[in-house]
């Protein structure tokens, strides 16, 4: 009886055990800088995957996105630079589109901002998409969708 009352005692403590809060996903966007590793498309929904990643300047693959926590974006061009005399940094800004935080908006100062789908975000990895539709001179409506994965550095 002695071993049934601690076996039960010892239950009652686990269940009493707090979980740490999960951060939320502005933790997880300003924990990190943000640089693409993949890019991808599909085209009218096929199952072919293009390798879009393949073909982006070398000069390209080491910039960052560092996502500020007062919703001001950095755009780190990193050490291989694509032209002599290129700036260092970029800024922009970003912010959530949706109230689940599942969009994303960003886009550098003087340019286009994108909105994103949020595929998954966690402390290491950031996959965002975003879908593309176009008509070709002879009517025909070609749909893209894109996937981009980031890793957090």
């Amino acid at each position: 009886m002695a071993a049934g009352l601690i076996m039960a005692l010892v239950g009652l403590g686990a269940c009493d055990k707090k979980t740490d809060p999960q951060p939320t996903r502005t933790e997880l966007l300003t924990s990190k800088n943000w640089r693409l590793t993949a890019y991808s498309h599909t085209v009218n929904g096929g199952s072919s995957r293009y390798d879009d990643y393949a073909s982006i300047q070398s000069c390209l693959k080491d910039d960052s996105y560092r996502f500020v926590a007062d919703k001001s974006l950095i755009y780190y061009t990193g050490t291989n630079n694509c032209r002599a005399g290129e700036p260092q940094e970029y800024s922009g800004d970003w912010r959530f589109t949706t109230a689940d935080e599942s969009k994303l908006l960003f886009g550098l100062t003087n340019d286009v901002a994108y909105e994103y789908t949020i595929a998954e975000l966690t402390d290491t990895r950031m996959v965002l998409t975003y879908d593309s539709q176009y008509n070709l001179p002879n009517g025909t409506t070609v749909n893209e969708a894109y996937r981009m994965t980031y890793s957090g550095q």
